[in-house]
């Protein structure tokens, strides 16, 4: 949620949207109090709603070109990209198996990689 609440600021502070509950309409999709009951109930955003968002974002990039708006164009790239992070993590959580998530944060199986790997004094059991 933090990183949706960052985005969420970084669009408030440049001007393109008023505040949540137009965030939640324009941004996300959905209804206006959609960005705060995500907020108060802690559920991950939907799918469709992070789609919209990682759309919207790159469909803005492009009209902040000019040199004079360097900062914001950055601002808005890391918003585009963290945004898209989001999506794929919940993508994976949604439809791939735990074992193989990349993006998504979940409970990792292993805590010391060492468990992963085989030593070589030690036979590797796929290997016969």
């Amino acid at each position: 949620m933090r990183v949706l609440q960052e985005i969420y600021e970084t669009l408030k502070e440049l001007g393109y949207c008023k505040d949540q509950e137009d965030f939640s309409s324009r941004w996300l999709g959905r209804s206006p109090g959609y960005f705060s009951y995500l907020k108060s109930s802690k559920a991950p955003p939907c799918l469709v709603s992070l789609k919209a968002l990682v759309a919207l974002l790159f469909s803005v990039i492009p009209s902040v070109d000019e040199s004079s708006r360097h900062v914001e164009r950055r601002r808005l790239r890391a918003a585009w990209v963290a945004a898209g992070v989001m999506f794929d993590g919940e993508r994976e959580i949604a439809f791939a198996k735990q074992e193989d998530w990349i993006t998504a944060v979940g409970p990792i199986p292993a805590l010391n990689w060492q468990e992963h790997v085989a030593r070589p004094d030690e036979e590797d059991p796929a290997n016969g």
